[in-house]
């Protein structure tokens, strides 16, 4: 695959002109001497712009707090356009410049989602693991060969840029398609999301109360006690009038002269 031509501008080249390439690269802002914007970056970016150039914007790092550079780089770019490549420009000593790096390009991840693009030299490539920046960015390394085909050892990390002259101008190769350099850019989202339907109403479906069948009370007759049977009388014994008793009343009736008379 061959490569696409490509320069890196800022301030010092002055005003706008078309280099004849496909691809321009510039400076957005810095951190280096507090955080600024590039004097040049408006007049750059419409000037490329309008010839339909392949655009790259760039933050040349302070090394001061990654966070407060990285927002700053994101205002100075705003508003981002479609297709539009960051890069984060790495030149500054820093203890750990890795760390650094990876803060600064998660947090331009995290508020636009694009992965920007890392710009170091050889000797910085390999002095450090650059994996947990690599990861996910693009690598645009500086090799000052003065050949765009030149073969690169950067340890075994592909790179998409290849800086191969810095002086008088900074040229570059750049190992993709159009269409690749641009998946690396700022796109706008179009997959808003789809609303979940409401379903309709449904009516109530009426409800049919159970015929109830009236179960008839159960009724427990009186209980009737039995008639206890009434033990006959005992028969009166017989009055047995004793003779003595007639005796004695004969001897009565007499001494009052009166007599039994029989009818």
């Amino acid at each position: 695959m061959g490569y696409l031509d490509a320069v890196d501008i800022s301030q010092w080249q002055g005003a706008y002109k078309d280099y004849g390439t496909p691809i321009v690269f510039m400076k957005a802002s810095g951190g280096d001497a507090g955080v600024y914007l590039d004097s040049q970056l408006f007049g750059n970016y419409a000037g490329a712009k309008s010839q339909g150039k392949g655009i790259g914007l760039y933050h040349f790092a302070g090394g001061k707090d990654p966070v407060v550079e990285a927002n700053y780089f994101l205002r100075a770019c705003a508003p981002l356009e479609e297709n539009d490549v960051l890069v984060l420009d790495w030149e500054v000593a820093h203890p750990n410049p890795v760390e650094w790096c990876r803060i600064f390009m998660e947090t331009v991840h995290a508020t636009c989602g694009v992965w920007p693009l890392i710009y170091i030299n050889l000797a910085t490539l390999r002095a450090y693991d650059w994996t947990p920046v690599l990861t996910n960015c693009g690598l645009w390394i500086a090799a000052w060969t003065g050949d765009p085909n030149s073969d690169i050892n950067t340890g075994g990390h592909p790179y998409v840029v290849h800086q191969y002259r810095g002086a008088p101008l900074d040229l570059d190769a750049v190992w993709l398609t159009m269409d690749q350099f641009h998946k690396f850019g700022y796109h706008v989202k179009t997959d808003t999301p789809v609303p979940t339907p409401t379903p309709a109403p449904v009516a109530p479906t009426p409800i049919t109360p159970p015929v109830v069948i009236p179960t008839p009370p159960i009724v427990t007759p009186p209980i009737i006690p039995a008639p206890v049977p009434v033990p006959p009388k005992p028969p009166k014994p017989p009055v047995v009038i004793k003779p003595i008793w007639w005796k004695a009343m004969l001897a009565w009736l007499k001494r009052h002269n009166m007599k039994v008379v029989k009818k």
